[in-house]
């Protein structure tokens, strides 16, 4: 399929590099992927989800080392898989790719989209063994699947300087770990089909972790954050149109058990998201061999509306985001000429793109903070693609509210926020913060389920077009 990545400025990689990767050569020969050409034999390593990346201001980064957090264990990936589309589902058996660099999904089962499905399960945890931070080789390959997140393991390996065979026990190492996995990132296009707010939400007094956990399972609510500020949670949402986001703010969501106070900020203008996000692990020799020409064709003929079975392909591909287009064929009941057809149109259509997150704070990035700012209205287009140009900056958008412009960033430290701040103001004097706000633990990336570590635990499928009417509320 057409890849789309023309990536931004990188974020500066922690100095004095990051502990080598573990435990690469000890997989068993079974554990690799096949790709074309390629000898090695299916994977059966567990896909793991997880959350998004960040990046450095500049000066006083941390190794991966320094940032792995002291936390007394690790909670361990549950193995159980498939979910209705907008239900929840515990991270599919997948394993790596298939031919075309796509992983192969035959846990997960075809399933009708609709209602939301209640979380059974998907946080079972042990904390028996400590997290471990990721190492150059992990690191390498997570940008190297940034730039190409469907690449063959083939083109990966050319770009690394190691053989496929390795490469594919490495990721597949790593989704079992849920320190990194491929998923869905909207396109740009996709914003001007749909109604999305950054939702500040206030809890009573000790509900904030009980009330992310139920928030967590609704499949229009595709990240929770919570927060060190005057609320508790941040959470990204997103619906059909204005009606259904209202109905789901203003119906739904204060009747949650816990909740308090819900204030929408609606998005007008999406900047940059966070797929387009990239680490800085590689030399730009690799960048280079990795990035593809971007095709300037017009896309061929195709509907930019999604339909239902668009809904349980984007299913299938927030499950695994490099299931192969057979398995993708096989799981719809499609041929494979139809699912290649339709995906590659979503993506040449900039209604879909693909990314690679990891575990951020097992990366040497554990820091997130969001600054909401105001900008003249005059200069806001100016500011706003000048800000997404900044390596630091994982998200931009112009927004509703006593401020117009919300914007986050992922950094090495706590003392990275000031700097930062005092960076953006220099470069823009037209912009003033008026308040920033460091999230305490993420809760939930762009449907995937995360651990105190960033690592993923679970998928909730984004469904963003189903009625929000039958969420659970306790």
């Amino acid at each position: 399929m057409q890849e789309t990545p023309k990536p931004p400025s990188e974020a500066p990689r922690p100095p004095g590099g990051a502990v080598k990767s573990p435990g690469d050569a000890a997989s068993a020969p079974g554990d690799a992927a096949k790709s074309p050409g390629e000898s090695a034999s299916a994977l059966s390593g567990v896909a793991k989800p997880a959350r998004e990346s960040a990046s450095v201001p500049g000066g006083a980064a941390k190794s991966p080392r320094d940032a792995a957090s002291a936390l007394g264990g690790v909670a361990k990936p549950a193995r159980d898989a498939a979910s209705v589309p907008g239900g929840v589902a515990k991270p599919a058996r997948d394993a790596a790719s298939a031919p075309g660099g796509a992983a192969e999904s035959p846990g997960d089962a075809a399933s009708a989209p609709g209602g939301a499905a209640k979380l059974s399960g998907t946080a079972a945890t042990s904390l028996g063994t400590a997290a471990q931070p990721l190492g150059e080789d992990d690191l390498a390959l997570i940008h190297a699947l940034q730039l190409r997140p469907r690449a063959s393991w083939t083109d990966l390996g050319r770009a690394l300087g190691v053989d496929p065979v390795t490469v594919a026990r490495r990721f597949a190492r790593l989704t079992r770990q849920g320190a990194a996995w491929v998923g869905l990132s909207p396109g740009p296009r996709l914003f001007e089909q749909i109604c999305a707010a950054f939702v500040e939400i206030d809890c009573a007094p000790g509900a904030a972790a009980r009330t992310a956990a139920v928030l967590g399972t609704h499949p229009h609510l595709l990240t929770l954050e919570r927060c060190a500020a005057g609320h508790d949670i941040l959470a990204t949402v997103a619906a059909a149109d204005l009606t259904a986001l209202s109905r789901y703010t203003l119906d739904l969501l204060p009747r949650v058990e816990g909740v308090t106070a819900v204030r929408a900020r609606i998005v007008t203008h999406m900047f940059a998201e966070g797929g387009r996000w990239r680490i800085a692990a590689l030399d730009p020799d690799q960048r280079t061999r990795l990035t593809t020409v971007p095709d300037t064709r017009p896309p061929r003929a195709g509907h930019r509306e999604i339909t239902g079975f668009d809904r349980a392909l984007l299913v299938r591909l927030a499950h695994d985001g490099r299931a192969s287009y057979q398995s993708l064929a096989t799981a719809l009941g499609v041929s494979l000429s139809s699912a290649r057809r339709r995906l590659d149109q979503l993506v040449r259509l900039d209604l879909l793109r693909f990314r690679c997150d990891f575990a951020r704070p097992l990366g040497g990035w554990p820091v997130a903070v969001t600054f909401r700012a105001t900008a003249p209205p005059a200069e806001l287009p100016e500011i706003g693609h000048a800000l997404v140009r900044r390596p630091e900056i994982r998200n931009c958008a112009a927004v509703t509210g006593p401020y117009n412009l919300l914007l986050q960033a992922s950094l090495h430290s706590v003392a990275d926020v000031p700097r930062l701040e005092a960076r953006l103001a220099a470069a823009h004097p037209g912009l003033g913060i008026a308040d920033r706000t460091v999230t305490l633990r993420h809760d939930k990336l762009l449907g995937r389920l995360l651990d105190p570590y960033g690592r993923s635990v679970g998928v909730v499928p984004p469904d963003i077009w189903a009625e929000p009417v039958s969420v659970d509320l306790t």
